[in-house]
């Protein structure tokens, strides 16, 4: 999130990309990456990783919820 804040897109999805590599069931792993995808410009993989977190969560993850409601209201660019 950090480095998010600075503005190291690239560094910061090399770090999200590696946390889902080593956790892939990991839900903040996945809400990060799509945090991460979103200010880069890729709102639709970001939603992609936003899903995964709230499929099996039935909705229950009111922060990835509100993460893919911005996401979805972003103008799509990919």
């Amino acid at each position: 999130m950090l480095l998010l804040g600075k503005g190291a897109l690239a560094e910061a999805e090399l770090h999200a990309r590696n946390a889902v590599r080593i956790a892939p069931q990991n839900a903040q792993a996945h809400n990060l990456m799509g945090l991460v995808l979103n200010e880069a410009n890729h709102p639709q993989i970001g939603e992609y990783h936003y899903r995964w977190v709230l499929e099996p969560a039935d909705g229950e993850e009111p922060i990835t919820l509100a993460n893919l409601a911005w996401s979805l209201k972003a103008p799509r660019t990919d």
